[in-house]
């Protein structure tokens, strides 16, 4: 009961500032507050990450749809949901002199990703998806700057390795590395648009490592992960500008269930460089 009603106040949190968000940028006129493109591009903005996965994953299913079990090579496919209650990046140079605060990104995203999987111990995959997000923050001067981003393709590539297994326990190690392309939206200064459309691409990387301990169906497991994420930010009468992530080292926890055949659900929450929860499910073809 605790924990829903925890979700359920994040969710109440999150759908309020992006109302707020919305209703600001389409209630306002065009063609004000122009000199705040520049702080635009100054500003601490929003990082990715991919959820973690459970480090058994490979392991995890030991028969398919098709594919005999026998084999030592077999292909998966997951769905994931993944929604972010906050992230922060770091304002850099001159930025830091413009009194920036209270810096908030938020939104989910869904990716699918396509697994080869070797005898049960590696999985290599590529992901793409989408993703909706809002993004708001303000300086001294009560200004306000917000917007929202909602185009675009999250792509990436993972490899996930399980070092050894003692028993039940599993420990691997896991790293992703991509992106998002094509990111075009409005952003707006205390409600008042800004003239024409952003332009964002993202990229990032993430190493971490876990131990799982399977106990029946159940597959709990705890890790610590290492990310970094580089945003550009272009069509901007300053320029372009560079940002990166203010937060490198996080904690991850998580659970999967599953019979070991065919089908496993994974449940995740990221906390330190950003606070998460995603949803997965995976199959074994």
């Amino acid at each position: 009961m605790l924990c829903q009603r925890k979700f359920y106040e994040l969710g109440c949190v999150k759908a309020r500032i992006i109302k707020e968000g919305f209703s600001r940028i389409c209630s306002s006129k065009n063609g004000q507050n122009r000199e705040y493109r520049f702080l635009w591009l100054l500003c601490p903005l929003f990082g990715y990450a991919v959820p973690i996965g459970n480090p058994s994953a490979p392991s995890i299913l030991e028969q398919g749809c098709f594919i005999p079990d026998t084999s030592w090579a077999n292909l998966q496919a997951s769905y994931t949901a993944d929604w972010l209650f906050q992230e922060r990046f770091i304002a850099r140079c001159s930025s830091q002199e413009l009194g920036l605060r209270k810096a908030l990104f938020s939104g989910s995203f869904q990716v699918g990703t396509l697994l080869w999987n070797v005898l049960e111990r590696f999985d290599l995959g590529i992901e793409m998806g989408s993703g909706q997000f809002f993004w708001r923050w303000e300086q001294s001067g009560k200004v306000a700057i917000s917007g929202t981003v909602s185009e675009g393709m999250v792509w990436g590539g993972r490899a996930k390795l399980i070092v050894f297994e003692i028993r039940d326990t599993t420990f691997a190690i896991d790293g992703h590395a991509g992106g998002w392309d094509w990111m075009n939206g409005p952003a707006a200064s205390n409600g008042i648009p800004l003239l024409g459309e952003t332009h964002s691409e993202m990229r990032y990387w993430q190493i971490s490592v876990a131990l799982a301990q399977k106990m029946a169906l159940f597959t709990p497991y705890i890790g610590f992960v290492a990310n970094r994420t580089r945003l550009k930010i272009d069509r901007l009468e300053s320029g372009v500008g560079w940002l990166r992530s203010l937060h490198t080292i996080g904690a991850f926890l998580g659970c999967s269930v599953s019979y070991g055949r065919i089908f496993f659900l994974n449940v995740e929450s990221r906390g330190g460089f950003e606070q998460g929860v995603s949803v997965t499910g995976q199959i074994r073809f």
